[in-house]
């Protein structure tokens, strides 16, 4: 009895001490599975989140420690965000600009290009040849474009809904960028060729968007000019700064597509105007985009117009 018993108690005891280990071991098996799941699902969130917006080193709340008036003390790289005296942008005073002749030509091409989510904005980038713009005789290649929401530049005290920029380079790593103004009514063509489907889960991959050109974007009657700076850290200056005076438009829909793609944070992404300290401010007329050109075949009509009718007059 007492025997069965001890050899009993001896199996009972064994087996819960056994149960105690492996339900300790799986506990503790558990507990590693746990552990390594949430540093996979972190790894993967700061990768998924690097993948879609980049590292966010600034912002654009005007109160937050990494805000536009902070920029410069960011990194030593960015203090002319702070320091510059050629800073952008700007607000163009068009009754103060100075007349100048027209030294820009543009030259634009059909190239192929892809569409990238950085998460502070959305960048056209072309992949080909897309052509430039010719400068005082230097010519620079386009690059790539990009939108801002509201309007960075403000002509009059007037800020816009939207900005795009088309940055160019030429063999100096020298950059000069045309900015156009956006305000609300009708579609924009260039925004319509890139539908929906293409910001959908956009990140810094990018998404093909086959041949682009930018031709007809920046197509204007007349344009500012002045000496400004990249209006992102680390603000570069030496920036040959080329703003259009005609405000184009954009649907409400295309501005909620520009602002839903990029990161809450960023939706509004303009920095403040900058001082102009003491910079001139010129304006000049594009004889190609205006309608002084079409002048030419009107005259040209009506003189062989007149040339016919005096011939079969005698």
């Amino acid at each position: 009895m007492h025997a069965h018993y001890f050899i009993t108690y001896k199996h009972n005891h064994s087996y819960s001490l056994l149960t105690s280990q492996l339900l300790t071991m799986a506990n503790h098996d558990l507990l590693i599975l746990i552990f390594t799941y949430l540093i996979i699902s972190s790894l993967s969130l700061i990768i998924t989140c690097n993948a879609h917006s980049g590292e966010h080193e600034f912002s654009y709340e005007d109160s937050s420690p990494d805000g536009p008036k902070n920029w410069g003390t960011l990194t030593t790289d960015w203090k002319p965000c702070s320091g510059g005296k050629s800073q952008s942008p700007i607000n163009i005073d068009s009754k103060n600009a100075k007349d100048q002749p027209n030294d820009l030509k543009k030259d634009y091409k059909d190239a192929p290009a892809r569409l990238y989510n950085k998460g502070h904005n959305i960048v056209v980038q072309w992949q080909g040849d897309a052509g430039g713009i010719s400068i005082n005789g230097s010519t620079y290649k386009l690059v790539q474009c990009h939108w801002h929401t509201p309007s960075e530049h403000t002509i009059d005290g007037k800020g816009y809904d939207a900005e795009l920029h088309f940055v160019h380079s030429n063999d100096h790593k020298q950059l000069a960028v045309i900015g156009v103004l956006f305000e609300i009514g009708e579609s924009d063509s260039f925004i319509e060729k890139m539908t929906a489907s293409k910001f959908k889960g956009l990140d810094a991959s990018g998404s093909d968007l086959g041949n682009v050109t930018a031709s007809s974007t920046t197509t204007s009657d007349k344009y500012f000019r002045y000496s400004g700076s990249l209006t992102t850290p680390p603000c570069s200056e030496g920036v040959t700064w080329t703003v259009a005076e005609k405000v184009k438009t954009i649907s409400k829909d295309q501005i909620e597509l520009l602002k839903g793609a990029v990161d809450h944070e960023f939706q509004h992404n303009a920095r403040p105007v900058q001082d102009l300290n003491g910079r001139t401010v010129t304006q000049f007329e594009d004889k190609e985009g205006s309608g002084a050109s079409s002048i030419l075949p009107l005259w040209s009509g009506i003189i062989i117009f007149v040339q016919i009718y005096i011939l079969f007059s005698f």
